[in-house]
């Protein structure tokens, strides 16, 4: 009987560490569901094809039951799948990776929310771009770690039996100094390239909203 005490406490014990490390994941959730809900709100009234053709349609497309659940379906297992990702290359970096990671990932979330948000005439294009680009930083930063574990994996004297030559020192150190400055650029680039791009989108945006509010002043302006 204590034995089974003794599991079932450690279970609860890593259950809620488990839990405890996903909990600053949450703060990026209510971000992600608001760009999932703009999506679907595009999918839902936009005609097939609509997107691919870019041209603007005078009436709304009514979907049919089956096409709305399973547009949800697809829209549900494509977040998931983007957080899971982002989740994972927070897990397998330590300290000062995982750190960054998570905060650039939390602001690209919050970037592409807060823009579609301001920017309503392009708020799809604004939360597509924005998936896509936590998706692929994700993805980038765990294809480095399965390359990085791959080239460390194999010994000097293998790296020279493959090459047919003796690898110097200094050779092995200059390529982990170059994995190492890939690593940071993976790191910020990425990122810093999308809150760019949404803070270059939302200034345009705030400009042409000025010009159109003193167009429209001059226009009410009594002629003289």
């Amino acid at each position: 009987m204590n034995e089974y005490l003794i599991y079932l406490a450690n279970g609860a014990i890593t259950l809620w560490v488990w839990l405890l490390k996903l909990l600053p994941f949450a703060a990026a959730l209510p971000f992600a569901l608001y760009a999932m809900l703009v999506e679907a709100r595009h999918d839902i009234t936009a005609r097939p094809f609509a997107r691919y053709i870019g041209k603007e349609l005078d009436r709304p497309w009514n979907r049919t039951l089956w096409e709305s659940r399973r547009m949800a379906l697809r829209l549900l297992l494509t977040y998931f799948l983007t957080f899971a990702v982002w989740v994972a290359a927070v897990e397998v970096y330590a300290r000062v990776g995982r750190a960054i990671i998570l905060l650039m990932g939390f602001l690209m979330w919050a970037a592409a929310a807060i823009t579609a948000y301001l920017v309503v005439d392009q708020e799809t294009s604004i939360v597509i771009r924005g998936r896509y680009s936590v998706l692929s930083y994700a993805a980038l930063l765990l294809l480095y770690r399965l390359i990085q574990g791959a080239i460390y994996s194999v010994s000097p004297a293998d790296w020279a039996i493959a090459l047919g030559a003796d690898v110097p020192m200094a050779l092995g150190q200059t390529a982990a100094g170059w994995l190492h400055v890939m690593l940071i650029l993976a790191l910020l680039m990425v990122p810093i390239a999308y809150l760019s791009w949404t803070a270059q989108l939302y200034l345009v945006h705030r400009a042409r909203m000025r010009a159109d509010e003193a167009f429209a002043k001059y226009q009410r302006r009594p002629q003289a």
